[in-house]
């Protein structure tokens, strides 16, 4: 990572931005990263006792937010927006303004006390990844750890965000796949096979005639799923939303010959790529495109960057599948929640900016420092260093 923030760095100063404005861009993943460092430095690992309790707290954390979603679409937009929406914060940084806080979102849409469902739903999802895998590793309780991944699904259901709501129907089977349950494995396959085509056709009885713009028109949280299966929705996509980015966005940002991109200072990145023209100079004032993570980075970052970034989170997967085998119960539980929880981001990023969300930032750095602190000990001193102690 380091070497990501230093490519970020040397694109903003190349470009003639501002370093102060770079930094504030990448305020959120320098914050939760410093974790990262600090755990990995002083060589801390939990005890078995302290990684019990961690998972305890998220999941009942997990149950709340599900809950306060589910009240906030029932109750209605009102009583979300009046206890439960965050105010709107103007912040002026080296003499430039940006408004943060409140955004409009989808009607009936819950998000907790997230502030957006996007936050609230990729939180879930986490948190869904270590309920699965202690509901397939945990022999007693199978039944109570799956009763609360399904109120979890619920609760992403809904917030009306459909990538992390696709996400949860594979966790299982990821979950199993790196636990080497294969028995598990095999009937969850069969179990959604058979599921799978009933589901979809309850979908399309809700599927409406035409695409509908849900910030402007309710829709329920099954009909919001339904619209993925309109041809106006993906004409939409593919001309003028993400689809768009990704294809034709993203196909200027690797033809640009800017091996570094735009820099890290947005401003002026964007009033460059103005002044391009073309699909570049649409992108002016489009709060949205950051959210088609993985374009925004090559946008901001150029290839290079991308790679270095990739290269990381590879790093970091590689420590953690190499312990999934572990016989410390919790440390593999973490292990293989981690595994997972990486691969979860590689599709998350075509269409939301998760390493920079705040609750998901600070899970997954924390995760990465106990696994790669985890790794160090195991190569050094060898598995009897694993033992947590109560």
């Amino acid at each position: 990572m380091v070497s990501f923030f230093i490519v970020a760095l040397m694109a903003t100063f190349i470009n003639h931005g501002s370093l102060v404005m770079g930094i504030f861009n990448l305020r959120t993943m320098l914050r939760y990263i410093a974790i990262y460092y600090i755990i990995v430095l002083s060589d801390w690992m939990p005890t078995e006792r302290q990684l019990r309790t961690f998972v305890k707290l998220l999941v009942w954390l997990a149950l709340i937010q599900s809950f306060l979603i589910t009240l906030q679409h029932f109750i209605g937009d009102d009583f979300r927006e009046a206890y439960f929406s965050p105010p709107a914060v103007e912040v002026n940084v080296s003499g430039i303004s940006k408004i943060l806080g409140a955004v409009k979102t989808k009607i009936g849409a819950g998000y907790g006390t997230f502030g957006k469902p996007a936050l609230a739903s990729f939180f879930l999802l986490f948190v869904g990844v270590f309920v699965s895998a202690r509901a397939i590793s945990d022999l007693r309780n199978k039944r109570k750890w799956w009763v609360i991944y399904a109120l979890i699904v619920v609760g992403i259901f809904f917030s009306y965000k459909r990538a992390p709501l696709l996400l949860s129907m594979i966790v299982p089977m990821l979950v199993a796949w790196f636990y080497g349950y294969k028995q598990f494995l095999k009937r969850y396959i069969i179990l959604a096979l058979v599921i799978a085509p009933l589901a979809l056709t309850m979908i399309l009885m809700f599927k409406p005639d035409d695409y509908v713009k849900e910030k402007k028109v309710y829709t329920s949280p099954i009909e919001s799923v339904a619209q993925l299966f309109t041809e106006d929705y993906w004409a939409i996509a593919l001309s003028k939303s993400r689809g768009w980015m990704i294809m034709e966005v993203g196909r200027d940002a690797l033809v640009s010959f800017k091996p570094l991109g735009y820099g890290a200072d947005e401003e002026s990145a964007k009033a460059m790529l103005a002044e391009r023209g073309g699909e570049f100079g649409k992108l002016m004032g489009w709060g949205a495109f950051e959210d088609v993570y993985i374009v925004a980075c090559l946008v901001y970052y150029g290839p290079v960057g991308v790679v270095f970034l990739l290269l990381s989170y590879y790093y970091l997967y590689r420590r953690a599948r190499k312990l999934s085998t572990i016989k410390s119960p919790w440390l593999r539980l973490i292990c293989v929640s981690f595994s997972v929880i990486v691969i979860l981001i590689l599709p998350s990023v075509f269409v939301e900016r998760l390493p920079e969300f705040r609750a998901t930032a600070l899970l997954f750095w924390t995760m990465a420092g106990i696994v790669v602190t985890v790794s160090q000990r195991y190569k050094k001193y060898g598995a009897d260093s694993l033992r947590l102690k109560g």
